[in-house]
């Protein structure tokens, strides 16, 4: 639109349209002025002395004279969100077609800040018994809305309402960074672990959160006190780089010195707290048939364990 299209247009207005102070109002009203057009018909100098420079900078803006510049707008760094029913719903098929759209807003959401999530918490409310509340886990940052809808409707479909719902809430209080595979014609690594993401979603979200378990490392220098099942991804807990240790760990066997042994020998020491002090050290070695072994022997023991093989 162009500047003669809009002055007839904002000359018609009333004083009241601008967004001015009231009191700026009232002094354009007590000269005998009543529209907008009659304040444009008055020179800007005359209006800026009498009335402020505000008042000229926002006529100014109206007409396109000057730019409107607006404050970029900043999403919350949080997320909740409700929604009311008009009637209480006693149905899974009911709260389908609401959380359908949650999701979909929601999606729009984390991809407006460029974030993900990999927990979402639902509360649904009741007119006459306690909330009804469950977290939802995933193996991967996510924001698809189709994924995280069939997810919440198979945890719904496993979760026992004490009465009709009045109200859903959905909170999430922690982002992380999306996980965006990009196509690769001759690499499919990041689909197939993505497919291996989904499913293990898919099983927690239908047998429960105990249902599915995965080894995890413990803050314990023992080899055999170093690690751990959890039900819960593990989290980067340190950036430095792990030692050169055998994935192949075995209950530690007497065994004779080997004939090749190489590098230096790793002191691990540990497990006072405990009542169960451990003083070893670790060596690299080659069997005979030429398979690469982890030994340790005691401190003051001339006896030599195996523990460990690289494959």
């Amino acid at each position: 639109m162009t500047r003669e299209a809009i002055i007839p247009l904002a000359s018609s207005l009333p004083l009241d349209a601008l967004a001015v102070e009231a009191r700026v109002i009232e002094q354009l009203r007590a000269t005998g002025l009543n529209t907008i057009g009659e304040v444009l018909a008055i020179p800007s100098a005359a209006v800026a002395r009498r009335f402020g420079p505000e008042t000229t900078g926002l006529l100014q803006r109206l007409l396109g004279g000057h730019p409107d510049l607006r404050a970029r707008h900043v999403a919350p760094a949080t997320y909740r969100r409700r929604y009311d029913f008009a009637e209480p719903i006693a149905s899974l098929e009911g709260l389908l077609f609401p959380l359908r759209r949650l999701m979909q807003e929601f999606e729009g959401y984390l991809r407006g800040r460029d974030v993900a999530i990999q927990r979402l918490e639902v509360t649904l409310r009741h007119r006459d018994s306690p909330d009804s509340a469950f977290t939802l886990h995933t193996s991967a940052p996510m924001r698809d809305a189709v994924r995280l809808f069939a997810l919440l409707r198979e945890k719904l479909e496993r979760t026992a309402w004490q009465s009709a719902v009045t109200e859903v809430i959905v909170c999430v209080n922690e982002f992380q960074a999306p996980d965006v595979l990009q196509g690769d014609f001759f690499d499919d690594s990041q689909r197939q672990s993505a497919g291996w993401s989904a499913l293990l979603d898919q099983l927690r979200a239908r047998l429960g959160e105990q249902a599915v378990k995965q080894l995890g490392l413990r803050d314990d220098h023992r080899p055999e006190q170093a690690w751990c099942v959890q039900h819960e991804a593990p989290g980067d807990t340190s950036d430095e780089p792990f030692p050169d240790r055998p994935l192949w760990l075995l209950e530690p066997t007497p065994v004779a010195r080997p004939a090749r042994v190489f590098g230096r020998p790793e002191r691990i020491e540990s497990g006072w707290w405990s009542g169960v002090d451990t003083t070893r050290d670790y060596y690299r070695a080659i069997s005979e048939e030429g398979a690469r072994l982890w030994l340790y022997r005691e401190v003051g023991s001339t006896q030599w364990f195996l523990h460990g093989l690289w494959a």
